[in-house]
């Protein structure tokens, strides 16, 4: 019975609709507007797009709304390089709808010039500017991509980033880092500008601390760096550090290379000797292939320097995402740190973690003299300390940690041997060890991992066959409409 009222519905439609071939012309060019005309229609409409990529790289991750969902404050991001229709905005969409105090507003040369200038934004950027009523952070596309190399699979970090850009920039407090003065460290305006604007962007305050006019350690102080001291401490400063860590206070320190005569510091090292450490006036010599760098502006003339090198990175709350990408730091010219044997410290209460070694294939060398290598191949090779985390117990409520790298330059504005040009703080992962070293000892636990591999979702297509598949796309009615009206032709003359 269905069977039959069909039919019959069909062929009165045919028959008034039909009947010529003016008509039938007429109807599939209506149908043909009518498709075109609903695929325009649609494409002005923002409807919800559905994520069928194996890992969700598109979709907002429960870890991220959770967070938003929590948000209290307004965050604005600012959109600069990328289009309507980009998958980065997709994502700030996504965002928006999980919590309406997070909006997003594409920037324009012609009416957001005054942002543009602000933020040292220039054409061929792409970058996100996450702003607060009081503080602002800078993402650029660099930042929302890495590598596994254990895998071999590209990593995206889109969502990591922005999710704990919003949340560094709504933490309640934001951490005070105290660079100490007074003993010859780096210079902050000449070695550290690019390292302290990072620690800013990641929404940490500093100020610059002389103790002998201080006089005491301020109440604010979350954490006290000092970046490589080529002058010993008062007995007064001695005093007061050593106070601040029998207080539970923490400390980051960095030592380089220093003359013969700087090295002789013992009130440095009554501090260090709080933590059982010693860091040793001398030079890591690695001959490990696989950890030493070539230096030199081309192929013909560079050669592998055995004093620059990349160490081994172990594994560690600190540097956990950095092992696991498969990434590496380069230091030039590295001490080494011993540490006390294990009675001395359970004297201390003290527990140590490492951060960074060189290869066993590695030595230590103290005499420069002319005959280098011969003092080397009568040494046995082993593997050195280059940084450490150390835990000193006070009382049964609280305690002291310290950081200690035996490398300071690393971070600095001081162009690197290697990569000419660039800054030492802006090659492999240095800034972000070091970042990491400060965020863990100032106890900043406002950061999630949102880490989607691209393995399922890697092929993009080029313009040529985006340009097919819309043909296809438009196409396939026209062809399927212009066989109807051969086939009702054939079917009326055969009649």
């Amino acid at each position: 019975m269905k069977k039959k009222i069909t039919e019959t519905i069909s062929i009165k439609l045919r028959k008034s609709l039909l009947t010529s071939r003016a008509k039938t012309v007429l109807l599939s060019a209506i149908l043909v507007i009518a498709f075109l005309t609903l695929n325009l229609w649609l494409d002005t409409k923002d409807l919800p797009k559905y994520d069928i990529t194996e890992n969700k790289l598109f979709s907002l991750s429960d870890e991220s709304k959770k967070e938003m969902q929590n948000l209290d404050k307004d965050v604005n991001i600012l959109v600069y390089g990328y289009d309507e229709n980009s998958s980065v905005v997709d994502l700030l969409k996504q965002y928006s709808n999980s919590n309406g105090k997070i909006q997003y507003r594409i920037l324009s040369q012609e009416s957001d010039a005054d942002k543009i200038k602000k933020y040292n934004l220039e054409t061929g950027n792409q970058a996100l500017i996450v702003e607060t009523q009081d503080n602002f952070k800078i993402l650029y596309s660099s930042d929302f991509s890495s590598y596994d190399y254990t895998t071999y699979q590209p990593i995206d970090l889109t969502e990591n980033s922005i999710t704990n850009a919003i949340l560094n920039l709504t933490v309640a407090k934001k951490p005070k880092v105290y660079i100490l003065t007074g003993h010859k460290e780096f210079a902050v305006e000449q070695y550290l500008t690019t390292l302290l604007s990072y620690l800013e962007n990641e929404v940490f305050e500093y100020s610059t601390l002389n103790l002998v006019t201080a006089g005491s350690v301020p109440e604010d102080c979350d954490l006290i760096a000092v970046f490589s001291p080529q002058a010993d401490l008062l007995e007064a400063e001695a005093n007061i550090l050593q106070n601040y860590i029998n207080n539970g206070g923490n400390m980051i320190f960095t030592f380089d290379f220093v003359s013969e005569e700087s090295s002789n510091i013992p009130n440095w090292q009554k501090i260090l000797d709080l933590y059982g450490l010693t860091v040793e006036n001398g030079l890591v010599y690695e001959t490990d292939n696989n950890s030493v760098v070539s230096i030199g502006n081309s192929s013909t003339d560079s050669q592998a320097s055995p004093l620059i090198f990349l160490p081994q990175v172990q594994n560690s709350e600190i540097t956990s995402e950095i092992v696991s990408d498969g990434g590496a730091l380069l230091l030039e010219m590295p001490r080494r740190i011993v540490t006390v044997d294990e009675t001395k410290q359970e004297e201390l209460k003290v527990s140590y973690q490492e951060l960074l070694k060189s290869s066993d294939n590695s030595f230590f060398i103290t005499d420069f003299g002319t005959d280098v290598i011969s003092n080397i191949e009568n040494q046995t090779p082993g593997s050195s300390i280059i940084s450490l985390k150390a835990t000193k117990t006070i009382d049964d409520t609280k305690n002291s940690q310290a950081i200690v790298i035996a490398n300071g330059t690393f971070i600095t504005n001081i162009e690197s041997l290697v990569a000419k040009g660039y800054s030492q703080v802006n090659i492999y992962n240095n800034a972000d060890f070091f970042i990491n070293c400060v965020a863990n000892l100032t106890n900043r636990q406002d950061t999630i991992t949102i880490r989607k591999e691209t393995s399922s979702a890697t092929f993009t297509p080029t313009k040529n066959e985006n340009t097919i598949v819309l043909i296809i796309a438009f196409s396939m009615p026209l062809i399927i409409i212009a066989i109807g009206i051969i086939v009702g032709n054939y079917r009326k003359h055969k009649r």
